[in-house]
């Protein structure tokens, strides 16, 4: 169903109270996590409260999309094929352009070493990924903006 607000703005009702057709003004979330099945939970809740998600399956095409768009946080895996996300954190925190993205770290691992080399390079936060919901995830994003 589609009903125009008093704001003019078109808005899509989807069950819940509802989310902008238009993707022009909302901040661009890159998630970069390997698992399809996974990577859409996340797109689907982070596309529900209103910001432009793009996917990468892996670190190349998390580069790729980088230099093509303009992305206002990133959501990053550890273990991914190729680079660990870790090493792909550190190559982002020492490139002048992308420096300043902020970066949360959601894996399901949880060794104190990763941990503390992640929040050193810079993370703003580590989630479990057996801890928190995507909505969750989606309440995170939203507060480290």
């Amino acid at each position: 169903m589609i009903e125009v607000d008093s704001g003019a703005r078109m808005v899509l009702m989807i069950g819940r109270e509802g989310t902008d057709i238009g993707n022009d003004h909302k901040k661009r979330v890159l998630i970069v996590e390997d698992d399809f099945y996974i990577r859409s939970l996340y797109t689907l809740e982070l596309e529900y409260t209103d910001f432009k998600v793009l996917e990468a399956d892996d670190t190349s095409q998390a580069r790729n999309i980088l230099a093509s768009e303009e992305i206002d946080f990133i959501i990053l895996d550890v273990m991914l094929p190729g680079e660990r996300g870790s090493d792909f954190l550190e190559w982002l925190k020492n490139q002048e352009a992308y420096k300043n993205i902020p970066v949360i770290m959601l894996t399901n691992v949880g060794e104190e070493e990763t941990v503390k080399k992640c929040l050193a390079l810079g993370a703003k936060s580590y989630l479990l990924k057996s801890h928190v919901s995507p909505k969750e995830v989606a309440e995170k994003v939203i507060e480290l903006f």
